[in-house]
């Protein structure tokens, strides 16, 4: 089979998935809050999307047979990784996944908080432009781009831009950052690492940031294998809500 990917103008590949989705394919990973920048590949039976991130794609796929969703998957070229996310069992999608020789690289869970409380004011520093090298090395040495959706140039920077990454000092050396977004009254808690021996500082800051904007539930991953994060959040009053994202990855050159 030979696998030619077209990039449409977004309201036709809109209307390519909601034919999809009507037809009730019986499987399926597709979840993307977007559609933007988005190749496709599709017959009468499948669609398969891909986004280009910069070493890898994610994909996602809706389809009425199994047999030729495999035969897509295994003949995909380049690094491609495909996310699950789902609050029960992922069997069949497993299956499949096995099947086309996708390995399972990272499994997150997904937690809540819906009382979060600033322990003082608002004290940390908002990173600026300057700061963009630092925090993106730092974020690229210290987390996995493709189980972590790591933020590429351009949203990381508008990210600053909006004031949206929060940093740690000392002796003017960088030494953590928090990054986060607001979304109507809830926080989303992007990435966050810290070397400033100052334990919660920045997610501290955060809250009195939120108590400031009226918010008081947050949300983020954390990796299911991360005893010691989730331990913290936990006691913080945290829990999860059951939903997991699965990362399946295979390079095909």
């Amino acid at each position: 089979m030979k696998i030619i990917f077209i990039k449409e103008e977004k309201e036709l590949l809109l209307n390519y998935i909601g034919e999809f989705i009507n037809l009730k394919p019986i499987l399926s990973n597709y979840f993307p809050s977007d559609s933007n920048d988005y190749e496709y590949f599709k017959t009468k039976k499948s669609i398969i999307l891909r986004k280009r991130y910069p070493t890898f794609h994610r994909i996602y796929f809706m389809t009425l047979d199994i047999k030729e969703i495999e035969l897509i998957l295994v003949n995909l070229k380049g690094r491609n990784a495909i996310n699950i996310p789902s609050k029960g069992e992922i069997s069949d999608l497993k299956t499949l996944m096995t099947s086309c020789g996708y390995d399972l690289i990272g499994v997150y869970e997904r937690f809540f908080n819906p009382k979060t409380e600033s322990k003082k004011g608002f004290m940390a520093s908002y990173a600026g432009p300057d700061h963009f090298s630092v925090i993106k090395s730092m974020m690229y040495a210290n987390f996995n781009a493709i189980t972590d959706w790591l933020p590429d140039d351009d949203i990381l920077k508008t990210m600053i831009c909006n004031k949206q990454v929060i940093i740690n000092m000392k002796n003017n050396e960088i030494l953590g950052f928090l990054v986060f977004t607001f979304i109507g009254k809830k926080c989303y808690l992007n990435c966050w690492y810290d070397t400033c021996g100052e334990g919660l500082s920045l997610l501290f800051n955060v809250y009195s940031l939120m108590k400031n904007n009226n918010i008081s539930y947050s949300y983020f991953w954390v990796n299911s294998m991360n005893t010691n994060v989730k331990k913290i959040h936990t006691l913080l009053g945290s829990k999860p809500d059951g939903l997991k994202d699965y990362t399946f990855f295979r390079e095909n050159n």
